[in-house]
């Protein structure tokens, strides 16, 4: 006798999946508290949790899915601005995050090396 199927609509599964993003947006949210503690003592905890939801859709729009790539460009939204890819502010992002044959984490690894070799020069906004 074969086992039912069991069929998780996609409804279904983004439920499932909500607590563990809230999870992530606690954790995100503490970690960034304490690597930018001015920045988001200015947004408060609702509006910086709303941002961080933001900034993972975006992320993932640009192929960053796991943890620690995410996190990574949540900390460069902070350095460079929320809309770092987009606002054209840094011509140097785009080419980058888009870069063709390349994996998620060897971009990332390149828009962090480029990152902090600007910040070096231009100095933090924390």
């Amino acid at each position: 006798m074969t086992a039912p199927v069991l069929t998780i609509r996609h409804e279904q599964l983004a439920l499932l999946q909500q607590p563990l993003l809230e999870r992530f947006v606690e954790d995100a949210a503490t970690r960034l508290r304490r690597c930018w503690p001015r920045s988001t003592a200015r947004l408060g905890d609702d509006v910086l949790k709303a941002r961080i939801r933001r900034s993972i859709q975006t992320a993932r729009g640009h192929g960053f899915e796991d943890q620690r790539n995410v996190l990574r460009y949540l900390n460069l939204s902070f350095a460079l601005g929320e809309d770092f890819t987009t606002s054209g502010t840094y011509p140097w992002v785009s080419p980058l995050v888009r870069q063709q044959g390349l994996s998620p984490t060897e971009r990332m690894d390149r828009l962090v090396a480029r990152a902090t070799s600007f910040l070096a020069l231009e100095g933090p906004s924390r």
